[in-house]
């Protein structure tokens, strides 16, 4: 047997077995049953046409249908997004005909197209949706998105570029953050759609162990078997003592520990719709370990921006703090006094010396884009492309690897397109702040949870594209947060609290175990009636 084919029965093993624990251990009354199964067959078939398929449009002919199918009975075609965000990577394939390039494709763009622009284009026939640009979050991803295609316009050489550029800003931003701010719309939405968003992400955390302790990359042979263009999948994959950083479908290991990372902060939230403690907590260690194996500390800082955000707005932080710095002062001396402690401090950032060089070199890259955006403060160099003082960050690969969303921002749509970018962030980790405040005398209901895991959330996302661009699956996910942080805030607060939905988990009717379902919307977004 091949090791393509290998890689596959390993694949469904191992995912099959999360999608298993996933239904016995939290679908009932957070997920719909049928919804979960349609999900879960449908990431079966996405996986399986992905390493069947042999060529990428064949594998596209065979799950358009599938997909769209699949949304169109669907409850909430973002929640069905969430679930098979990460099926597969996202290689990219050229859309051309006589040469003309109309669209690069990638995973995230297909599932775009099929499953939240129809669900757009519902959203904006149904009653009570607020239209896009009315609050000032939308304003400033609106001025953005604006800019961003200005700068993309600037540098295109034909009309079909242009247009091109248009698509790509429709299909990457606005889909997203629209669909996400608009399309959960109570709090068992918000349970459906970040339980399909952490099933998603689970899947994964077990392969990602896989692949650090067998030095295995599973879905790297897809690659080569759609004989598509080399995409860097498998670039940076050692550390230290020649430990594989898994990747899985996120394209690239620093990626995969942002994703884990993010996916952590929404257990806060989903915790009282586990039957058992010991469930939620085996979630947490199995998403952990995919963030250990993706052996990237930008994301581990982020993790801990996430854990300090959960312990200063949870309950009794005091007595909380206390207990944590009274754990780092007695393991962290037990940590230096053996071999094995002293490896794992080693890996850590600042402190560690495993790749100090990396840290150095992103100090370097702030003084020299900081120094060249000196010159063109307001609009960055859009009209020049690279300034020829970047040169010397030049790498051995060819590159200018701008390691950092902010700076590269900066240095191509200057401080009004950074204003821009940053602003949509302020504003919704400003009111979430606010919002708990408010409520922090009810910090055990539901709503409060939620805004922890949201504003833990866009805490670790914030401090993790410090250290990384904006590639792969990065933007797609913040845009996504910002938009269900945006939604968040205009949440009704009059839902169930916590105590409620256990009770209604425990209940045997299948409208207790469903008591916020919103009813169907028009145009078939929701689905039909159950």
């Amino acid at each position: 047997m091949s090791a393509h084919l290998k890689a596959l029965i390993v694949i469904l093993v191992l995912g099959g077995t999360v999608l298993w624990m996933a239904r016995r251990f939290a679908v009932e009354g957070v997920v719909d049953p049928a919804d979960f199964r349609r999900r879960t067959l449908a990431w079966i078939a996405v996986t399986m046409a992905a390493f069947l398929a042999h060529n990428y449009w064949i594998y596209a002919l065979l799950t358009a249908p599938l997909i769209a199918v699949a949304g169109k009975r669907d409850s909430n075609r973002l929640c069905l997004f969430l679930f098979l965000m990460f099926a597969i990577p996202p290689f990219r394939v050229d859309l051309r005909t006589g040469g003309t390039l109309w669209l690069q494709m990638h995973h995230f763009r297909w599932l775009a197209l099929l499953l939240l622009l129809p669900a757009y284009l519902a959203l904006r026939r149904t009653p009570g949706v607020i239209p896009f640009g009315r609050t000032v979050t939308d304003k400033f991803i609106a001025g953005y998105m604006a800019l961003l295609f200005l700068v993309d316009a600037s540098n295109a050489t034909t009309l079909t570029s242009t247009v091109r550029n248009a698509i790509e800003v429709f299909l990457d931003i606005f889909l997203l953050y629209y669909v996400a701010s608009r399309g959960l719309r109570t709090l068992g939405d918000y349970r459906d759609g970040l339980f399909c968003y952490v099933i998603a992400v689970l899947i994964m955390s077990p392969m990602a162990v896989f692949e650090a302790v067998r030095s295995w990359l599973l879905y790297a042979s897809i690659e080569s078997s759609m004989n598509l263009p080399f995409s860097g999948l498998g670039l940076m994959l050692r550390r230290g003592d020649g430990i594989l950083r898994a990747q899985v479908t996120s394209g690239q290991s620093i990626v995969l520990g942002y994703i884990m990372a993010t996916a952590l902060a929404f257990l806060v939230f989903l915790r009282p719709s586990f039957r058992q403690h010991r469930h939620w907590l085996a979630v947490v260690v199995v998403l952990s370990l995919g963030l250990v194996a993706a052996m990237s500390r930008g994301p581990w800082v982020g993790a801990a921006g996430l854990a300090v955000v959960l312990l200063f707005t949870g309950a009794r932080v005091q007595s909380r703090v206390g207990r944590a710095l009274l754990a780092a002062m007695v393991l962290l001396p037990l940590l230096l006094m053996t071999p094995q402690g002293q490896k794992m401090i080693d890996y850590l950032p600042f402190v560690g010396t495993v790749e100090a060089q990396n840290v150095q070199f992103r100090q370097r890259l702030a003084d020299v884009t900081l120094s060249v955006l000196a010159n063109f403060p307001l609009f960055g160099t859009w009209g020049i492309g690279y300034h020829p003082d970047l040169e010397q960050m030049r790498g051995g690969d060819g590159i200018i690897d701008m390691v950092n969303t902010y700076l590269a921002v900066a240095l191509n749509m200057g401080v009004v397109g950074l204003t821009l970018f940053a602003a949509p962030f302020a504003i919704t980790v400003g009111a979430i702040i606010r919002r708990l405040w408010i409520e922090k005398k009810d910090r055990d209901s539901e709503w409060y949870r939620l805004g922890r895991g949201l504003l833990a959330c866009l805490t670790a996302i914030l401090i993790t594209i410090g250290t990384v661009s904006s590639i792969v699956a990065v933007p797609q996910i913040y845009w996504i947060v910002v938009g269900l942080a945006a939604g968040y805030l205009r949440l009704p607060r009059t839902e169930a609290t916590t105590e409620a939905v256990a009770a209604g988990l425990r209940g045997p009717a299948r409208s207790a175990r469903f008591p916020q379902r919103a009813a169907p919307l028009a145009g078939g977004w929701r689905g039909p009636a159950r």
